[in-house]
């Protein structure tokens, strides 16, 4: 009977003009091969052999051929799930949606690496100029001294001198507040500005340094309600000093309260005040030699006896790193900030001069017996040391190496009494001297390139009080001064 039931449900669905869903447990079977089952299946048994039937989709033929049967497709013997993923993978859609999202990607990688390829052009391009810079240095000493001027700071007067250096003419700039004094000023590279000191009235005024244009002026005693700093002195600066590399200005507070205040040049924000050390004694801050990374201050002994002192501070902490007291006391500091430059210091009172190693402090060399030493600096290329001496006519030029010796024609007699500061331009071919005595003169020498021996150009007044001297540069050649 069960056999009837099979053949009869058998039948039915083979004369059906509809796709049919078919259970059996032979999956290749086809409808060619069904008639000719029909004539066999007496001995057959019918028997289910899987729990779950498998779903087989067939296609059914049009037109005549739909009562003979089906083209049967390659059997798809899966779930209905998978069979509906598949199909999805396969269809437009998909397609699209795929070549979207590879075109896009595509695009961010092109995007990635043409930004990649830009930057590392920049960096090479700095590298380049940087390279043909220092290739090309000797041949470009006309370019680089073409807007070069010196600062001469008076200590009595109500004006700054600017000389040009490759034609000697002189501005005078009148400040707006009479009979004041004034410190030394500071050239600072990253804004090309000249920051200038005035210690009776406790403020700084900028300008702009070829033009000359006052921009700003502030007061060093409101400091965001910090430490003022009262009668601001000497400064010095450094383009990379500082956590962010941004340049750091540092100001010799010579009233008490003793110490030192730091500003950003870039915002004219005052940073920190660096107290003097209580133990230090009966001190007035002195001068500043500003690196990268550390900052030099002196200290002058008021009583005159005695030794002065070294500090170095920590350009990000401003905490106290080395104290020396080696060197004599009244010391002034010449140091052209590269990060392999010595730090040279004069004494008057001990009556040397010393080269000391920028972050040691240790002593290089020391040279004696220059009564009265005072002004110091070196030529741009850290070769010569320049030494004036206050209480005579005399300037002393010395060997930064090879023996430390004195030169030939050394100590020269200067067409000034009593020279106190002394500076070399940008390509060392001039020096320029100032002198403390009542005509108020500052000579001008040439540096002879044959054997680098001074020759007197002429004697210029810059009126009451010149004492400093500042040129728009940091002490470095061939305009690398923003690499160093």
């Amino acid at each position: 009977m069960a056999y009837n039931i099979w053949r009869t449900l058998k039948d039915k669905y083979q004369s059906s003009s509809y796709d049919r869903l078919e259970i059996d447990d032979n999956p290749s079977i086809s409808s060619s091969s069904s008639s000719s089952s029909d004539d066999n299946n007496d001995d057959l048994s019918p028997e289910i052999t899987s729990n779950q039937p498998s779903y087989q989709f067939l296609r059914q033929q049009g037109g005549a051929e739909k009562a003979s049967g089906y083209d049967a497709e390659p059997l798809i013997d899966m779930p209905y799930d998978a069979y509906a993923t598949t199909s999805f993978i396969n269809s437009k859609e998909f397609v699209i949606t795929i070549m979207i999202i590879m075109f896009f990607s595509a695009l961010a990688i092109i995007g990635f690496s043409t930004a990649s390829i830009v930057e590392t052009q920049k960096v090479q391009d700095k590298i380049d100029y940087t390279i043909s810079k220092i290739g090309t240095c000797n041949q470009e000493q006309k370019p680089l001294s073409q807007n070069e001027k010196i600062f001469i700071g008076s200590i009595s007067g109500n004006q700054t001198s600017i000389l040009d250096t490759s034609t000697s003419r002189q501005l005078r700039l009148n400040h707006k507040n009479d009979l004041t004094s004034r410190g030394r000023p500071a050239w600072v590279i990253a804004q090309n500005e000249i920051w200038i000191p005035d210690t009776a009235l406790n403020k700084i005024d900028v300008y702009q340094s070829l033009s000359m244009n006052l921009i700003y002026s502030f007061s060093t005693l409101n400091n965001q309600s910090h430490v003022p700093c009262y009668g601001p002195s000497f400064t010095s600066y450094h383009p990379l000093a500082g956590p962010l590399r941004r340049g750091q200005v540092w100001v010799s507070c010579t009233t008490a309260l003793y110490g030192w205040a730091v500003y950003d040049p870039e915002t004219y924000t005052y940073i920190t005040f660096v107290p003097l050390p209580v133990s230090l004694g009966p001190f007035v801050p002195y001068d500043i030699a500003t690196g990268q990374y550390l900052t030099i201050v002196s200290l002058k002994n008021t009583s005159a006896t005695g030794n002065a002192n070294l500090i170095q501070y920590n350009n990000t902490s401003f905490l106290p790193v080395l104290i020396s007291q080696t060197v004599g006391h009244w010391p002034l500091l010449s140091y052209s900030g590269n990060s392999d430059s010595f730090l040279y210091v004069s004494s008057y009172y001990a009556q040397e001069a010393y080269k000391i190693n920028f972050t040691s402090l240790l002593i290089e060399h020391t040279w004696t017996s220059i009564p009265t030493a005072f002004g110091i600096t070196t030529d741009p290329t850290d070769t010569y040391l320049y030494v004036t001496e206050a209480g005579s006519s005399f300037l002393h030029v010395f060997s930064t190496s090879n023996g430390y010796a004195e030169a030939t024609l050394s100590p020269y007699t200067v067409n000034i009494p009593n020279p106190v500061q002394v500076k070399t331009n940008l390509n060392g071919k001039r020096l320029f001297i100032t002198n403390n005595s009542s005509d108020s003169l500052t000579s001008i020498y040439d540096i002879k390139n044959t054997d680098d021996s001074l020759l007197f150009f002429q004697n210029i007044l810059t009126g009451s009080g010149s004492f400093f001297l500042t040129n728009n540069a940091i002490t470095c050649v061939c305009e690398l001064c923003q690499y160093f």
